[in-house]
């Protein structure tokens, strides 16, 4: 449960409009005693929320380079955003809450509103939550920050010159800040040029089904279009993520689904794929029109023996809107 003190410092950074200053671009780290090194970003700008976004390690920095991505597709957009790894503790709309944050916001402020405030944990493919005890701890310190850096901008101006945009291509310096006496401590530290893909990339563990399939010869005729896809579903699906394949005649596509209650659903809807292609035959190639899918794919087709090829593909795509 949200504590008074928490939504009070929610209201505190909102009043103090520090993301008119910082933008969603300009990365800064944190040493927390209790976490280690975080890194944060201040999001408002031109986006239906107001928050502090809290990136817990450097494996979650891909989601704050996912910000400079320019995506095809509103599949790969789609699997950018579940594939978010962060904490966000500020202002949103009602439809971008869980649920229970959002009933617990609303009781606080005993009103209608545009934004409620929360604090709210983006899990790697298994959409919203609301934060554990651990991750509003972390919160509450991260809000202490901005907050503090508030009062300093406020107090000198020139304090904005220590935040700057961090190019995904370049290596850029950022502050540090570290818990003191009087405050917080600052530091610097560089940041790498991002190498990686903003797309989630899936290992493939070698296994029988993915020999059996490689061991196979591939129809030469046989080409498959396919994409990882969100469905749009009303369930409560913990996780949305499918793959949907159809031949090129279009005819009714079928669905690899994942292992829901596995630790890590991900290898299993790759053993449902697998396991789709030895049933229907091995195909010459994959086509899709996904980045993301072509990311993600890229192992299991070099294991399996089978090209995977990047095109448009405007029917298949028509098709997978109206699933």
């Amino acid at each position: 449960m949200t504590s008074t003190a928490i939504y009070e410092k929610l209201k505190a950074f909102r009043k103090s409009r520090l993301y008119d200053l910082i933008s969603s671009t300009q990365l800064f780290a944190y040493e927390s005693q209790n976490s280690g090194r975080v890194y944060l970003s201040v999001l408002g700008r031109n986006i239906p929320h107001i928050a502090v976004a809290i990136y817990p390690d450097e494996d979650a920095l891909r989601s704050f380079y996912a910000l400079f991505g320019q995506y095809p597709n509103i599949d790969d957009e789609r699997i950018i955003y579940a594939a978010m790894s962060l904490i966000e503790c500020g202002f949103s709309q009602k439809e971008l809450m869980p649920k229970d944050v959002f009933r617990e916001a609303r009781a606080y402020l005993g009103r209608q509103a545009a934004l409620y405030p929360g604090i709210i944990r983006h899990e790697f493919m298994r959409g919203e939550r609301a934060a554990d005890a651990q991750e509003q701890a972390l919160a509450e310190e991260a809000l202490d920050l901005v907050l503090w850096i508030a009062g300093r901008i406020q107090a000198d101006s020139s304090f904005l010159n220590r935040f700057q945009d961090c190019d995904p291509a370049e290596e850029t310096g950022i502050p540090v800040f570290s818990p003191a006496a009087d405050g917080y401590s600052i530091s610097e530290m560089t940041l790498p040029a991002y190498t990686g893909s903003p797309y989630p990339i899936r290992p493939c563990p070698t296994s029988d089904m993915v020999n059996e399939l490689a061991a196979r010869k591939a129809d030469s005729r046989h080409n498959l279009m396919v994409s990882y896809h969100i469905m749009n579903q009303k369930t409560d699906s913990s996780v949305p993520l499918r793959i949907v394949c159809s031949d090129l005649k279009l005819s009714r596509p079928a669905i690899a689904e994942p292992d829901e209650t596995a630790a890590d659903p991900f290898p299993s809807l790759l053993v449902s794929f697998c396991r789709f292609l030895l049933d229907t035959g091995k195909p010459k190639a994959i086509l899709t029109d996904s980045f993301g899918t072509a990311s993600m794919l890229d192992e299991f087709c070099r294991k399996a023996g089978i090209e995977i090829r990047f095109q448009e593909l405007p029917k298949f795509r028509a098709k997978l809107m109206s699933l």
